[in-house]
């Protein structure tokens, strides 16, 4: 994406106190979302649209999300007067089972088919990484069956 494409996504963002920055491989995004969303999941997913029409509006295209993070105004503030930039705790496949209270094979299954469950921050092979955060948060919204036990309840 060239310089004048970022601007105009710049521009388009300019009511949602955007910053964007452009990286070696695509664009990297901070922006308010209105007060309306009541959860982050919610909150991520109005961000990524309005992200995803500027870029498209610019003539860009959205190839791959690497991650989304919803942090409250005084989170974000916060986090920006701090010393050093703060990463985000990873987890693999096994601790998003013990998070969601499932098998490892369930996490595998729910990442194909539940279009809500949080893409990966990264993938390795067939090795998965995802924020804590974003795994708790799919937890928070995700609808579980009635009926059947967890496979790791004793």
């Amino acid at each position: 994406m060239g310089e004048r494409q970022v601007d105009s996504v710049s521009s388009a963002l300019e009511s949602c106190e955007a910053a964007v920055e452009r990286r070696w491989v695509g664009l990297s995004v901070a922006l308010s979302v209105p007060t309306s969303p009541a959860n982050p999941v919610r909150a991520s997913a109005w961000g990524v649209r309005a992200v995803t029409r500027a870029v498209t509006g610019a003539g860009g295209q959205v190839a791959r999300w690497r991650g989304v993070e919803a942090l409250t105004h005084e989170q974000a503030t916060a986090r920006l007067a701090g010393p050093t930039p703060i990463l985000p705790e990873l987890v693999g496949t096994a601790t998003a089972a013990e998070i969601l209270g499932v098998t490892r094979q369930r996490v595998i299954q729910l990442c194909r088919q539940d279009p809500r469950f949080p893409a990966p921050v990264s993938e390795v092979r067939a090795y998965r990484v995802w924020t804590r955060a974003s795994i708790k948060a799919f937890d928070e919204v995700r609808n579980r069956k009635q009926g059947r036990r967890s496979a790791l309840a004793g």
